[in-house]
């Protein structure tokens, strides 16, 4: 090519492309470079199809083929028909996808002396070359710059706590011997409980007085007992003797009658045995009533509950899982001694323990995302905070500020450490870099800023929020700015090389 060349770079989705070309002239057959890049990868543009594209004055589009020469680098020759001012593409057709990336205007000259009156532009003060076959190598990749959300976040530490009234102690009202409950077992940490439920039972120690009345009251109720068998037994006697009685009166009777028919029995004997028949029968009847009024007492008292000192029942106040036991069954307790904690945690609190340095910014709060300690997932809370505390931890010199969490999976428990970002801000359209573009001279932030494709210019940056591993830029860059966004250092120390590093290539 000609030494006079002109170039053009053009950041596409998918591609960077690198176009390196003499003074146009009308007619004339003239040979372009292309270099090539693929976004994805940082690596050179191998097979596929490639093309130049060129439209003039006349709205007509013209289409030249470029073929690959070495890997990113695509020879083509051009011959534009008519002068004036000529918008040129690069249709690439490779393994990243298809993409038409519109690369800039050129002049095409009127004849070779006008283009003989043109020289080759001003090269660009500071700028430093690094050829694509050292960016190849190094896999580098390129980022244009454009408004985007950052979020300015506050890094801070804290826990899991149960939120209040999801934290039940229960203990005994009474000092006495801690006992099962009926057809159970104590509860053992992990176990899950309704409201309600009986936990455990207290059997309070008794004074001497109390043993003694417990002992009468016992002895009262076997007395009763012992007096409704005695009852029963003589009812049962009686009737078993009149119904005896009975039969036998009853055939007395039916043989004294068929003697006084034939006269030889008297009237009045008759009627002494109708008489002695009567008797039993009432007999039976008496002891009936009496076997009657024995059940009768002894279901009245057959729910009397045997006597027994009281049982106190420890009921769970709450539902939830069992955190804590401290108790062992039959043992003696005091009264006040706390046997277990319930916690309720099908939701829970995340604390924030802000420093007081920041408690200023905590009204600021609008969402909050943290991690547990070790664990592989992280949540968002997606709100802001229900309650800060209204003091600074004496110790710690932190500010709580809690966020409630639904936690139905139950994979949070309470304890937890987390460490928390707390949500501050939100700027929606930011100017930012990210933390791989940026180099570093005397402690002063820069990016390198692309002049085309094989050339670069220093921009000293001033930064403002993280977000993440982005960076927002104040002042230094502007958007479309197309910057290294890795091995920037790659490009410094080309810089300051007294060779520059520069590996030659022939156009």
């Amino acid at each position: 090519m000609q030494a006079e060349e002109h170039t053009l770079a053009s950041l596409g989705e998918r591609y960077l492309v690198h176009l390196i070309h003499p003074a146009l002239v009308r007619g004339a057959r003239t040979p372009m470079l292309v270099h090539g890049t693929r976004r994805d990868e940082g690596t050179a543009i191998s097979g596929g199809e490639i093309a130049v594209t060129a439209r003039g004055p006349d709205g007509k589009t013209l289409r030249f083929p470029a073929r690959e020469r070495l890997p990113g680098q695509f020879p083509a020759e051009v011959e534009l028909p008519t002068a004036g001012l000529w918008r040129i593409g690069i249709d690439v057709r490779s393994g990243a996808g298809a993409e038409e990336i519109a690369i800039g205007e050129v002049e095409v000259h009127p004849d070779a002396a006008a283009a003989g009156r043109v020289g080759a532009a001003e090269p660009v003060a500071g700028a430093i070359p690094f050829l694509f076959e050292q960016q190849w190598p190094l896999a580098m990749q390129f980022e244009r710059v454009e408004p985007r959300p950052l979020t300015d976040w506050l890094t801070v530490s804290g826990r899991i706590a149960a939120r209040p009234g999801a934290e039940a102690h229960v203990a005994a009202p009474v000092a006495g011997r801690l006992l099962a409950p009926e057809g159970g077992r104590l509860p053992r940490p992990g176990d899950r409980v309704g409201s309600g439920d009986v936990l455990a039972v207290v059997e309070p120690h008794l004074a001497t007085s109390d043993v003694v009345g417990l002992q009468a009251l016992e002895y009262q109720q076997h007395q009763l007992r012992h007096e409704l068998d005695l009852q029963q037994l003589e009812a049962e006697r009686t009737l078993g003797s009149a119904r005896v009685r009975i039969q036998s009166g009853t055939r007395e009777v039916e043989r004294t009658e068929r003697l006084v028919a034939q006269t030889l029995a008297t009237q009045q004997e008759l009627d002494r045995t109708r008489a002695e028949l009567e008797l039993a029968r009432a007999d039976e009847n008496a002891a009936l009533a009496s076997l009657a009024s024995v059940n009768r007492l002894r279901n009245e008292h057959a729910e009397d509950p045997v006597v027994k000192a009281p049982q106190l029942p420890l009921v769970a106040p709450i539902a939830g899982i069992v955190a804590e036991v401290d108790a062992v069954l039959g043992e003696s307790i005091e009264s006040g001694a706390l046997l277990a904690t319930i916690l309720d945690l099908s939701s829970v609190w995340a604390v924030a323990e802000v420093p007081e340095s920041e408690a200023s910014r905590v009204g600021a709060m609008s969402n909050a995302r943290f991690r547990p300690l070790g664990s592989e997932f992280a949540l968002e809370t997606g709100s802001g905070p229900v309650h800060t505390s209204a003091r600074v931890d004496a110790t710690t010199r932190c500010l709580d500020v809690a966020f409630a969490v639904p936690n139905a999976d139950g994979r949070l428990r309470a304890g937890m450490l987390c460490s928390f970002d707390l949500e501050l801000r939100r700027i929606p359209d930011a100017l930012s870099v990210p933390d791989s573009a940026l180099a570093y001279e005397q402690g002063q932030p820069l990016v390198y800023a692309l002049v085309d494709g094989e050339s670069f210019v220093k921009r000293r940056l001033r930064l403002g929020l993280r977000d993440g591993a982005r960076v927002q830029v104040l002042e230094g860059l502007a958007k479309g700015d197309v910057i290294v966004a890795t091995r920037a250092d790659e490009v410094r120390l080309a810089a300051l090389s007294s060779s520059g590093k520069i590996v030659e290539h022939h156009h």
